[in-house]
């Protein structure tokens, strides 16, 4: 201790009285607790990661601020009938903002989530993840997907079903905006039940299908600005054979609706090939000009558009087809 007194002098000589006392606290305290110095000396070890994910010390010092701090909330608890029930109030299905001190590749800063199980007796949130939706960064899958605005909001939420976490209630941030709560209405619970059967059974999206049982084959949609938005969605075989597929969705208002594709012959190479082309389909995104001073030069159904195209180029033409051109 008496090393670092010429030291200290020296590090705080511009610091008043109550800032060096302050200090010496700390110290004292550090000294005086083997696991607080432990911890310190971890902490400065910490350097920049320069493998991807990129993080520098900077940030990962940050990160484990945050997280300090979100331990150093106290549990609020409101007891009713002797039962204990955890504070803030959450209702199932509420989006709610959380800071999430993330490690490496996960989620960092602010997120909002949405609360999908709880229980009021229970710290722990089974939380989703969500972003605010992007048409130019954001491709919806069959676990990642635009469900449009939840309650007042102006821009749409992007469900980040695969990034589903049980989350403390000393994350929270804030669960009240412009004062109001945000509630999925029935039509989003539903369009994330739907997914969530996708993970949950054996059950594969109308893509899955058209790569693996199809291989080869180009599908011929009978409403392909409609279809397309199936290609993501679980369905329901009413009938098949090589070259016809009929089948049914279910939507979320609990109607129903049987559509048809039909299939022909490709010149795809093999069946690598043929998948590359429908994921291209999948993964299509509009085209924007400069960040800075966005302009629409290709807009997602175009995209699209163009891309099935492409694909219905790979057509084997009949000989008819053939003589017409």
């Amino acid at each position: 201790m008496n090393e670092l007194l010429p030291n200290f002098s020296r590090y705080t000589s511009s610091c008043t009285e109550e800032e060096k006392a302050e200090i010496m606290s700390v110290i004292d305290t550090l000294f005086n607790d083997n696991d607080l110095l432990k911890i310190i000396k971890e902490l400065a070890t910490v350097t920049d990661d320069s493998e991807e994910p990129l993080q520098t010390r900077t940030d990962s010092l940050d990160r484990i601020f945050r997280f300090i701090k979100a331990i150093n909330n106290p549990n609020r608890v409101n007891v009713v009938n002797s039962e204990r029930n955890f504070l803030p109030i959450i209702k199932k299905f509420q989006l709610v903002l959380f800071d999430l001190p993330g490690v490496g590749g996960e989620l960092n800063k602010a997120h909002y989530g949405i609360v999908w199980d709880l229980k009021l007796t229970r710290d722990e949130l089974l939380v989703i993840m969500t972003n605010s939706y992007k048409d130019y960064k954001h491709i919806e899958t069959s676990t990642r997907f635009n469900i449009g605005p939840v309650g007042n909001q102006s821009l749409s939420t992007f469900v980040i079903l695969d990034q589903i976490q049980t989350i403390s209630r000393k994350k929270i941030i804030a669960t009240v905006f412009d004062g109001q709560e945000l509630i999925l209405n029935e039509a989003q619970q539903k369009r994330i039940d739907r997914s969530i059967s996708l993970l949950s059974t054996k059950e594969i999206p109308l893509s899955e299908f058209l790569m693996n049982k199809k291989r080869k084959l180009i599908p011929i949609f009978d409403d392909f600005e409609v279809q397309i938005e199936h290609l993501n969605m679980p369905f329901k075989i009413i009938s098949q054979s090589k070259f016809h597929l009929s089948y049914m969705l279910f939507f979320e208002d609990d109607s129903t609706k049987i559509f048809n594709i039909n299939f022909e012959l490709s010149t795809f190479a093999n069946a690598s090939e043929h998948r590359n082309a429908i994921r291209r389909l999948l993964r299509a995104l509009p085209t924007y000009s400069a960040a800075d001073s966005p302009v629409l030069i290709e807009s997602l159904k175009d995209a699209r558009l163009r891309i099935y195209n492409e694909i219905l180029s790979k057509k084997v033409l009949s000989e008819s087809e053939i003589s017409t051109k």
